[in-house]
């Protein structure tokens, strides 16, 4: 197997122990921990198209690692982690300035933060009453002329809407963007700009990667099992090779003492409602509605009525529940 690098926050402390060289977290829910395997070839990609002016597009599913892999290359980018199998991409603050902003929507958040940001650069005068517009050209205008290449990541990039068509028009034109989205928009006032962006996917973990993620958080949180091969398949098999998931299964197993066969079963058999949500309160407004309706229209008194389509109601209750309860949920909205 690989072997895995990690990100050491100054408050995280490295074990001397023989074995596996793993940070001593502090973090009491292990879905908050940053611990980061694999996506070396993306995360070139990425550096290498933001150093040749490229604005770059991370796409891919809910949980895959959108975010943490941007933050990534903003840790590689100002040198406080080096990995080694990738050449150190050191930026000199001198002449380069990085920018995260967590979220474009609403336009107004955008252009607030942005500014926030330039301020802290001293790039920008703060301002006490400014319009959006004037204050978004004023933004605009301080990264053009401050000698310094500026590279954006703004995540959740498929938030926008067509009132951000301008400012995100301004933006591609004064820095390099990188971007994260679930998907691309298709909306023609919207794809003229997301066809700027050239787009590196993320797909789920290698299975080699999988196995490192859930070596680290067994070990790390003492996450005991019978079977650490059998209980590592079984969470890389329901995971899908999703970070996400894998966090949200190895927490519900971390609540455990000891893991046995069943155990690790009844984890697995949970991963299965992550994508999935009851439609039974649903069925039961449907047919309150449809009483209420009929109550209504012919009255109270026909008790046989009643007693039929109450009996007729819990037949169809059950067909309901054994086809339609669990409906799968997009996730790629």
């Amino acid at each position: 197997m690989k072997s895995f690098h990690f990100i050491q926050p100054p408050y995280l402390k490295v074990s001397k122990s023989p074995g596996p060289r793993f940070p001593q977290s502090p973090f009491p829910d292990l879905r908050l921990d940053p611990f980061f395997v694999g996506r070396s070839a993306e995360i070139n990609q990425i550096i290498t198209n933001l150093l040749q002016n490229r604005h770059t597009l991370i796409t891919g599913d809910r949980g895959i690692g959108k975010t943490r892999l941007m933050q990534e290359v903003i840790s590689a980018f100002d040198g406080t982690v080096h990995r080694i199998d990738m050449p150190t991409a050191h930026l000199p603050t001198d002449k380069y300035a990085m920018i995260f902003i967590d979220s474009p929507a609403p336009l107004s958040k955008l252009i607030k933060r942005l500014s926030s940001e330039l301020i802290r650069l001293q790039q920008l005068k703060p301002v006490k009453a400014m319009k959006e517009t004037e204050l978004a050209q004023a933004a605009v205008d301080s990264m053009v002329t401050s000698g310094r290449m500026h590279i954006l990541f703004i995540d959740n990039l498929d938030t926008v809407t067509p009132s951000h068509r301008i400012v995100l028009e301004m933006l591609l034109q004064a820095a390099v963007i990188c971007g994260a989205s679930q998907s691309i928009k298709q909306q023609p006032i919207l794809k003229r700009i997301f066809d700027s962006f050239t787009p590196v996917p993320l797909h789920s973990l290698s299975t080699d990667d999988a196995a490192g993620l859930i070596d680290y958080f067994v070990e790390q949180y003492k996450i005991r099992t019978l079977d650490r091969s059998l209980f590592r398949n079984q969470i890389a098999k329901a995971s899908q090779g999703n970070p996400f998931r894998i966090k949200t299964l190895l927490h519900a197993a971390v609540t455990k003492r000891f893991l046995g066969s069943a155990d690790i079963r009844d984890i697995v058999h949970s991963s299965n409602d992550l994508d999935y949500f009851n439609m039974g309160p649903l069925y039961a407004l449907g047919l309150a509605i449809f009483s209420l309706s009929k109550i209504l229209s012919i009255g109270a008194s026909n008790k046989e009525f009643y007693i039929l389509m109450s009996s007729l109601g819990f037949l169809a209750y059950l067909v309901f529940r054994s086809f339609f309860t669990l409906k799968p949920r997009k996730t790629n909205s």
